[in-house]
């Protein structure tokens, strides 16, 4: 029985696809071999790679903060303008903003459109948790406002553009994963991404483990989100060779597109390991 286990376990391993979180820096198309599905800035990547990948079947999806406005993107004055535009975040260059506004879902139905046109196979919706900030903030400009729903009704805005038009639509999930059990948004969306659930990043080249309770819980949401036919995609950074094991052998096992992304590489400008067996960068 215990061999059983352990080449089911083998198997599993064998058989998971990985997937390509590479926002930070575009590359040639053979970096992106190993990869079924491919997460890239589409003001960053170039056309001519983004249909050879498309043309080998694989899965290309284009970044969009939907949650936060960033100053360097095309549509800053006209956010700027209609007065969305608030305080910004922890990172440089992007900003509170007000995601349930008319202004704002018309910026990013454009913009996913505008991706699809080009080629893209999908979007990929980043920090849907902005909803749990606004939450916790809750700041004067958003009174009145269920930040959960409003951003619902924001995800649910762009799917159905993006579903109009025939693409996929992903998010990044990160600290709202009880919004996955809501039918409104499960139903919206055509897969999952979730960063940091074994392992936390404590610095740069640095992690530890998370907590067992939050993982597990984490889990629990991403399971449910597999079981109603969502893809998910895993991500963990690691910092050495058994926590890349281990994390490949927990998603593969659960059915999740594993992405191992190296500790001492935190702002993805390169990919990550293809396998856990792979030369370590």
């Amino acid at each position: 029985m215990a061999c059983a286990r352990l080449l089911l376990l083998l198997l599993a391993a064998a058989s998971a696809a990985p997937a390509c979180y590479c926002i930070g820096a575009p590359h040639g198309a053979e970096a992106y071999q190993p990869y079924s599905t491919v997460i890239v800035d589409p003001d960053e990547f170039n056309t001519t790679t983004l249909g050879e990948l498309t043309s080998q079947g694989k899965a290309v999806l284009a970044y969009i903060n939907a949650g936060y406005a960033e100053e360097w993107r095309w549509y800053w004055p006209i956010a700027v303008q209609a007065g969305i535009v608030h305080e910004p975040t922890e990172y440089e260059g992007e900003h509170l903003v007000e995601y349930w506004s008319p202004a704002w879902r018309a910026i990013l139905v454009n913009y996913t459109l505008s991706t699809l046109q080009q080629g893209y196979t999908g979007v990929y919706l980043d920090n849907i948790d902005a909803a749990e900030a606004i939450a916790e903030l809750q700041p004067p400009w958003a009174q009145g406002v269920d930040p959960r729903q409003a951003m619902i009704d924001l995800v649910s805005n762009i799917s159905s553009a993006a579903h109009a038009s025939g693409g996929l639509v992903y998010v990044n999930i990160g600290a709202a994963t009880s919004l996955l059990w809501d039918d409104r948004l499960l139903d919206q969306v055509d897969g999952v991404l979730r960063e940091e659930t074994l392992l936390t990043l404590q610095d740069t080249c640095k992690t530890r483990p998370a907590d067992p309770a939050e993982a597990l819980e984490t889990l629990y949401s991403l399971l449910h989100a597999k079981a109603n036919g969502k893809d998910v995609i895993a991500v963990e950074y690691v910092d050495n060779r058994l926590e890349a094991w281990i994390a490949w052998l927990v998603y593969a096992t659960l059915g999740f597109k594993p992405v191992l992304q190296p500790a001492c590489d935190p702002d993805y400008t390169r990919p990550p390991l293809p396998t856990p067996w792979a030369p370590w960068p």
